[in-house]
């Protein structure tokens, strides 16, 4: 890595997606500013193509205004990404002509499955019937009675419902996680509460809707599981591992998991698509005589990740996995060699262009800064110290791992959540290879149900590696100081710790042009601490007078 990205120069002949994504990405950031900045710089890209056309003629060379079509290329990244980011914005804005006391009455289809709350069943819905055209295909939040009838529903059933909508509350403190503005940039316009008998079943899911079609599929599975014997937090930990069922947590067993440092284990991502792919691969192994079968592998591995990420529900994390694996896949298929950070920064774009709304996910937020963390900083990590027994070797790769993934995603999980974990390295060294464990014995568990030696063995392999697994968590959770809380890092300073963190890389592996912005970035987060801190005393002073 040290030598692959020595300079900036060869880092954009390498990664050509960089640019480009870049430039989206800041046009996706820019869409939350008023103003038409999309044709502000429709208009910047017109001169500069007016303007290089004028030049070029009359010029010996064209070397001196070469920047000219890439500044206007990308400009027109930056301005498609502001123009999605407005739409994707816009279409939760409140209808302008109806009123907040006003009944909506609609036929909307779930989107995905019921969420147990305290009293009520919490539904988000896809409005496709409805009187009032301007709620036609909005999203929306419904509280549903704490009711068996309500319980039965699916993802992709269809219901109609008479309801108060409300736009989501949000906050003015930046300090504190705003649900409301969360939610809107989730795609959600309202959030209403149905009252028991303002509701009513009307259909199931439509033939192809493939949402729900990925729901049967995963509750199949996990009847599997259930018809195993599998019961309890043993129950809920393996349907998180391998089908990404976070449903079936408690809330006190996701706590022993975020207190311990390993809650990403519980999610359904890279490692675990890795895992699988590795698996897959493996059952496979009969195909791997010639380069024709191997490429036939290729295929079927890759058909049978994506099937895996249907049963998963498609997360952005899986599907992010899924796409990398594909593209890494194929470029071995066509003999190419291909850069693993360009590859990642890829499937981001690809995402992103298919929903912007998706950069604003918490679950594709820690798993591209996780993955690009390690695709960039692990190498040089692990160059640093060569150990000569293998043992250490090992636990020395295993100690990057997690080292790496938790500074790149310790911002977010502070921001986020207020919190940080102590015991973290510990318990990856741990939990990592016993989470890939586990993964293994819960595929061979559904490949061989119908087995009936072998499906015992596995299941009861099973049972106990989860037990093993859970007291370990508990145990660590248990130790004195195990979570750090009461944290803070308003969504103003993130960016700015993230432009320290990259230029602070920077200064290590290049030397040059870094170490300013990295001191330059530092100061201005104390700025923004000072600034912050001052603002709170005033409140303070005013709230007493």
């Amino acid at each position: 890595m040290w030598r692959h990205y020595s300079s900036m120069a060869p880092l954009f002949h390498q990664i050509p997606s960089f640019r480009p994504f870049l430039s989206y990405l800041l046009g996706l950031t820019l869409a939350v500013c008023s103003g038409p900045i999309e044709w502000s710089g429709l208009l910047v890209v017109a001169w500069l193509t007016v303007v290089y056309a004028l030049l070029r003629p009359r010029m010996p060379s064209s070397w001196s205004i070469r920047w000219m079509p890439g500044m206007a290329l990308c400009l027109c990244w930056v301005c498609l990404g502001c123009w999605m980011g407005k739409q994707s914005w816009h279409q939760t804005d409140w209808p302008t002509a109806f009123q907040q006391k006003d009944t909506l009455d609609a036929v909307g289809r779930l989107k995905a499955q019921p969420v147990a709350k305290k009293r009520t069943w919490q539904v988000a819905v896809r409005i496709e019937e409805v009187g009032d055209q301007a709620w036609r295909f909005r999203d929306v939040v419904l509280y549903l009675p704490k009711t068996a009838e309500a319980g039965q529903l699916v993802c992709g059933d269809r219901i109609r419902f008479r309801t108060c909508p409300q736009p989501p509350p949000t906050r003015n403190d930046t300090s504190t996680f705003d649900y409301g503005r969360w939610l809107r940039r989730k795609g959600y316009t309202a959030t209403g509460f149905v009252r028991r008998g303002d509701w009513s079943y009307v259909a199931p899911a439509a033939k192809w809707d493939i949402m729900a079609l990925a729901e049967r599929a995963q509750q199949r599975l996990l009847h599997v599981y259930a018809s195993a014997g599998i019961t309890g937090e043993a129950y809920a930990l393996v349907a998180s591992l391998t089908l990404g069922a976070r449903e079936t947590l408690e809330p006190a067993l996701n706590q022993s998991f975020a207190a311990a440092g390993v809650s990403h284990i519980l999610s359904v991502s890279g490692l675990h698509v890795a895992v699988v792919f590795v698996l897959l691969k493996a059952c496979l192994f009969f195909l791997g005589y010639s380069q024709t079968t191997r490429r036939w592998r290729d295929a079927l591995a890759v058909v049978c990740l994506w099937g895996y990420a249907f049963v998963t529900g498609l997360a952005p994390s899986v599907c992010r996995a899924a796409l990398m694996c594909t593209l890494l896949a194929v470029g071995q298929c066509l003999n190419r060699r291909s850069s693993t950070l360009n590859t990642v920064l890829f499937s981001a774009w690809l995402l992103l262009l298919a929903k912007p709304s998706l950069l604003y996910d918490l679950g594709f937020q820690l798993s591209y800064s996780a993955v690009i963390g390690l695709v960039v900083v692990y190498p040089v990590l692990i160059a640093c110290w060569t150990p000569r027994s293998p043992l250490l070797k090992r636990l020395w790769e295993l100690m990057g791992v997690s080292l790496v993934a938790q500074l790149v995603t310790a911002p977010l999980t502070i921001h986020y959540f207020g919190q940080f974990p102590t015991y973290f390295l510990l318990a990856n060294l741990i939990a990592v290879p016993l989470s890939s464990l586990l993964i293994y014995l819960g595929g061979f568990s559904l490949l061989l149900v119908q087995v009936p030696l072998l499906s015992e063995v596995t299941v009861w392999s099973l049972k106990c590696l989860s037990a093993v697994f859970i007291a370990f968590i508990k145990g660590i959770e248990a130790l004195p100081l195990a979570l750090y809380g009461g944290l803070s890092l308003p969504a103003i300073q993130l960016p700015v710790v993230y432009v320290w963190l990259v230029a602070l890389l920077g200064w290590l592996l290049w030397r040059r042009r870094w170490l300013p912005v990295c001191l330059g970035s530092l100061l201005v987060w104390q700025a923004c601490v000072l600034v912050e801190a001052f603002m709170v005393q005033i409140d303070g002073i005013s709230t007493v007078g």
